[in-house]
């Protein structure tokens, strides 16, 4: 905190922003819905120094922020420009300015103020050659962004291109990447400019491996989609030209079943019961889990042996004797089998 320099302290209204997190030069229109932002951009429309402190929301999902929900680094910022849309709500085309830190925050009225230092970039020690290789090095890596990235432009690697000082290269490469508020907000929190580009690179490779790693697991399912919908394709074929020929399986199977019932000779109740079954059968499509738990409940049925019966001998010696050949000792239970 040494290298920090304090130019002045003065208080600007604060306004707080969801997920996203705006940057030094950086150009952004910014709606305005909830009630103390819309107090205070009418407030600010009044006045002749249009400047105000712009901080990102810790969770974007708080509607009515306190100073423990904002980031304590900020962007101080003047409002260029403002509209009045047809819901009642308004929009704001806002300029970041310089990195602050906010030092303490001012009730006042409907929304905060906020005392702040501003802060100056810390040189390091790193030689200006080596400082143009990183520079060299993000603006390559972005190229290579741009081209998986679909929610960038060659437009936009063009201006990053034409960036020739190494404190803004990071901040505009990072302000144009969909990447969280967070990870947003450490560049911001980052005052040397040398680990600002090696952060920068970091968070910049890191994206291009997680497109890239997502276009991999869309291909993937895509190639399974589109072999499944193949495989589908081709035995509704091979359905339709065996129907043509007679061959229809399912038709030989009911057909098989049928001729199954008949021979089986089952009692009249029970015939009537296969019978029934066998007809839903016929309605139920083969494909349906359905399907396959009536067929299984007609196999069973047809493999009882309803006309074959058994001669049992109830010679209770010849038991005994079937007993002591197939088991040894055991006398008690064998006593009671025969008692």
């Amino acid at each position: 905190m040494e290298d920090l320099k304090i130019q002045k302290k003065t208080e600007y209204s604060v306004l707080p922003l969801r997920n996203t997190v705006l940057f030094p030069n950086q150009i952004i229109p910014i709606y305005i819905g909830r009630k103390q932002s819309l107090q205070l951009i009418t407030d600010i429309s009044k006045e002749t120094d249009k400047t105000i402190v712009v901080v990102a929301q810790k969770d974007g999902n708080v509607e009515s922020p306190k100073p423990d929900d904002l980031f304590e680094v900020a962007t101080l910022a003047t409002v260029m420009k403002i509209f009045d849309m047809p819901d009642n709500s308004k929009s704001a085309i806002v300029k970041g300015i310089k990195r602050v830190k906010i030092k303490r925050y001012i009730n006042y009225a409907e929304y905060f103020k906020c005392k702040y230092e501003e802060i100056d970039e810390i040189h390091s020690t790193s030689e200006p050659i080596e400082l143009q290789a990183l520079c060299g090095n993000l603006k390559s890596l972005f190229s290579n962004l741009i081209n998986v990235a679909q929610y960038l432009s060659d437009e936009q690697s063009n201006v990053l291109i034409n960036i020739q000082k190494p404190e803004k290269i990071s901040d505009k490469a990072i302000s144009l990447m969909n990447i969280s508020t967070q990870e947003k907000q450490e560049i911001l929190e980052e005052f040397d400019i040398h680990s600002r580009l090696e952060k920068a690179l970091v968070l910049i490779n890191r994206e291009i491996q997680r497109i890239e790693l997502g276009e991999r697991i869309q291909a993937d399912v895509q190639d399974e989609i589109s072999k499944s919908q193949k495989e589908y394709y081709l035995r509704e074929q091979l359905k339709a030209i065996k129907k043509e020929l007679g061959e229809d399986e399912s038709n030989l199977e009911i057909k098989e079943i049928e001729e199954k019932i008949k021979k089986a000779k089952m009692p009249k109740d029970i015939l009537k019961v296969a019978n029934k079954e066998l007809n839903r059968l016929l309605k139920i499509p083969t494909h349906s889990p359905e399907y396959t738990v009536s067929r299984t409940y007609l196999d069973w049925l047809v493999e009882l042996p309803w006309s074959k019966e058994s001669k049992d001998n109830e010679d209770i010696k010849y038991a005994e004797k079937i007993l002591n050949e197939d088991h040894y000792g055991l006398k008690k239970v064998k006593e009671r089998s025969n008692s």
